[in-house]
């Protein structure tokens, strides 16, 4: 835990790389797996889009923190 604390303390933003892909991972999901399975979850399917869309802008925000 240490050593990836010292690396992101000399690369600051690869904190936002991270936050990024995470970010990409939890939209997928829930696009890809939970929307289709909507009813075994007991949500309604535009909250999964909604939520979905949410994390992209999240990644998005995220990974042109991470370039720029």
């Amino acid at each position: 835990m240490i050593k990836c604390i010292r690396a992101i303390e000399r690369k600051p933003k690869t904190l936002f790389l991270v936050d990024g892909i995470g970010a990409l991972l939890t939209a997928l999901l829930l696009f890809a797996v939970l929307r289709p399975f909507h009813e075994l979850f007991g949500m309604p399917q535009i909250t999964v889009t909604y939520l979905s869309i949410i994390a992209a802008i999240f990644c998005l925000y995220s990974m042109s923190c991470y370039l720029f």
